[in-house]
């Protein structure tokens, strides 16, 4: 009896145990530490960002204006579902930010409001996760805003445009 109970135990156990293990290589692997942890940072000119690195420290000028506003929803395997507001910026070399018909190569995702609703430009260092711009932060609308605005936007943006997800801490 008790050798049965524990071949069905190592039936349930060890699939489970697998699918988590795998689970937890692809994250670490994709963010550079486990899901829980902070990649580690490292310091990178804006011109030099690219998908090799992942937690990035690096200044930019932050065009708030242009920015979107997005609501996203948590929906928590227990029920609870709460809401929240997060907001997506281009981002600039901090030096030529005004130069017109800039290229969209890099976004700001951060969940922190503007701090002041006239400022328009705002230079600052950014530490975060750095990735490809992927289903999670995309929206089909912002492409066709981003060039309303004057920008010029990657033929592929999904592929070609990287997002800084901001630590906040």
């Amino acid at each position: 009896m008790r050798k049965r109970l524990l071949k069905r135990a190592a039936a349930v156990l060890i699939p489970m145990f697998l699918v988590g293990s795998a689970y937890l290589a692809v994250q670490t692997w994709e963010r550079g530490a486990l899901p829980w942890n902070r990649p580690p940072i490292v310091d990178v000119d804006w011109f030099d960002l690219n998908v090799e690195h992942r937690g990035v420290r690096t200044e930019g000028a932050v065009h708030l204006k242009a920015g979107f506003k997005l609501i996203y929803r948590d929906g928590g395997c227990l029920g609870g579902e709460k809401t929240g507001q997060a907001y997506l910026y281009p981002l600039f070399e901090p030096e030529n930010y005004l130069v017109d018909d800039q290229e969209v190569r890099i976004l700001l995702y951060t969940t922190q409001p503007p701090e002041d609703d006239l400022v328009d430009f705002e230079t600052r260092t950014i530490e975060g996760f750095l990735r490809p711009l992927g289903p999670d932060r995309w929206d089909p609308t912002v492409k066709a805003n981003l060039e309303e605005r004057g920008y010029l936007v990657p033929a592929e943006f999904e592929a070609n445009v990287l997002v800084i997800d901001e630590f906040v801490d």
